[in-house]
């Protein structure tokens, strides 16, 4: 499986190079032109009061409606307009004071443990979902678009997982193009193109667990873990996503630490829930110099990443994919009894042992003579801690393949079953 999900972990790395800090502006206050207007009443009355004699002389107390100049210091009152300007400096000094908690917003998005899922501050569920693309242009001048889209939601109560991946325009999404993983009880569920169902057991692995590939890889924690939001700034006013009250947070490309970074201009928004303190959304776009998905050589191009949170502490439902309704019966081929890390699907198991070399053969040899198998000894054999018996029964072929650790560890056992021509 290292081969199919190397480029997911290669599309980490291109993740990584983006983030933080963006701000706002402030207007000026509009100039007050009333006095101009006084001016040129005044102007007037001095041109018309010479026609009349002694008798415009009192009109001159016209020149009592001088105080409309008393409008002008009312008029100039209002300069403390200028006040305004203060409180809008204050907004600056709250967003420098406030910053994102890296801590807490991932906490967020980390499930609680089964002592803590009572409390009223438990995480007993989520679901989200990412959408990923790459453009760029191959050697030919042509464009090129690669993308990755994934569903995600985990369960405490009871533990369940599921994870749906569909990649495009990457090396390999021919053939497995779309992924599905589920877990319920102790077992996973894996469906990929031309295998069809493959199923594990929680200690192979948990998807629940740190060791899970492909929720780690692409889950907010592992993006984040290269960036420095600390500086992003508040824009306002809140807002609300999917019901949910928001602080909303931009950056720029000024967060980006690496000094040999070849990336040109990010955009970034981040959406972080005022109660509760989770991440629910996350829009990054960025313009540079990017691998792709696949780790081909960087080339120029646009990438861009998003983030929304769907479900949060809602019930959630995980079934098992359809593929894998009738996994148990299509294969049903005998195991030792300390079987673990157990991969199966239709005509092929695989497991660890810790019994004896010899002892898993001596199994083999009984079981399946019991269970109607024909040893066809000429083909197979055993020698320096390897061995391969070949079966036969009615139209079908079966072969166990047994390997001896060299170290003093378990035996890896392989069972596959193919129909006879």
């Amino acid at each position: 499986m290292k081969k199919q999900i190397r480029w997911l972990l290669i599309a980490l790395l291109l993740l990584s190079l983006v983030l933080v800090a963006c701000g706002g502006a402030n207007e000026e206050p509009a100039a007050n032109t009333n006095t101009a207007v006084t001016d040129n009443t005044t102007e007037e009355t001095a041109d018309t009061a010479p026609e009349p004699t002694a008798v415009p002389a009192e009109p001159e107390a016209t020149a009592e409606p001088e105080p409309t100049a008393v409008p002008e210091e009312p008029t100039a009152a209002p300069e403390p307009t200028a006040v305004p300007e203060e409180p809008t400096a204050e907004p600056e000094v709250m967003e420098e004071e406030e910053s994102i908690d890296l801590g807490s917003v991932l906490q967020g998005l980390t499930l609680s443990s089964a002592d803590d899922a009572a409390t009223d501050t438990a995480v007993n569920s989520y679901a989200y979902e990412l959408i990923m693309t790459f453009n760029t242009t191959d050697e030919s001048g042509a464009e090129v678009t690669q993308s990755v889209n994934m569903s995600v939601a985990y369960s405490n109560d009871p533990p369940a997982a599921n994870i749906i991946m569909l990649a495009e325009g990457v090396d390999g999404a021919d053939e497995f193009g779309q992924i599905t993983m589920a877990q319920t009880g102790d077992t996973v569920y894996m469906v990929i193109p031309e295998l069809g169902c493959i199923t594990q057991t929680t200690a192979d692995m948990d998807l629940l667990s740190d060791g899970n590939p492909l929720g780690d890889t692409f889950s907010p924690e592992t993006l984040f873990e290269e960036f420095d939001i600390s500086e992003a700034k508040r824009v306002r006013p809140d807002e609300e996503i999917n019901g949910i009250e928001v602080e909303h947070y931009t950056f720029d490309e000024t967060a980006i630490d690496d000094p040999e970074s070849e990336v040109k201009e990010v955009n970034g928004d981040v959406y972080i829930a005022k109660d509760g303190g989770y991440l629910v959304r996350m829009v990054v776009s960025g313009i540079g110099q990017f691998e792709g998905f696949d780790g081909d050589t960087p080339s120029d191009g646009a990438v861009s990443f998003e983030y929304n949170l769907t479900s949060y502490n809602e019930p959630i439902e995980v079934l098992i994919p359809t593929e894998c309704e009738n996994a148990g019966a299509a294969v049903d081929l005998p195991m030792v009894d300390d079987a673990y890390e157990v991969t199966s699907f239709a005509g092929f198991v695989s497991y660890k042992s810790d019994i004896a070399f010899d002892e898993i053969i001596a199994f083999y040899e009984g079981v399946l003579a019991d269970a109607g198998w024909v040893k066809d000894e000429d083909a197979s054999y055993s020698f320096s801690g390897t061995a391969s018996m070949s079966y036969t029964k009615e139209q079908e072929t079966l072969t166990v393949m047994i390997s001896q650790e060299t170290d003093g560890g378990p035996q890896s056992v392989m069972l596959i079953t193919e129909e006879s021509e």
